[in-house]
């Protein structure tokens, strides 16, 4: 509408703005509907990893990460037999 500002003249303008206005405050409320709509999958798609989350944390324990939990040693280890000689 507005690239037909200079097809029209002044007065046909001005009893289109009125329009333009109503069509920028349209746009403007449905922008803002969409990104509410779009936070709110967001927070579910959260809401839904974090309670898939949760078990797995709790299989976890702080004392012993992975990979640094008690070192046993082999059978037939020779450090296991008392001697590195």
């Amino acid at each position: 509408m507005e690239e037909d500002q200079e097809r029209f003249g002044r007065t046909t303008w001005a009893s289109a703005l009125p329009r333009l206005e109503n069509l920028r405050c349209m746009l403007a409320k449905e922008t803002l509907q969409h990104l509410r709509a779009r936070e709110l999958c967001l927070k579910q798609k959260r809401a839904g990893i974090q309670k898939n989350v949760r078990p797995c944390k709790a299989s976890f324990s702080v004392s012993d990460p992975p990979g640094q939990g008690p070192v046993q040693p082999a059978v037939g280890d020779p450090a296991s037999a008392g001697g590195l000689d």
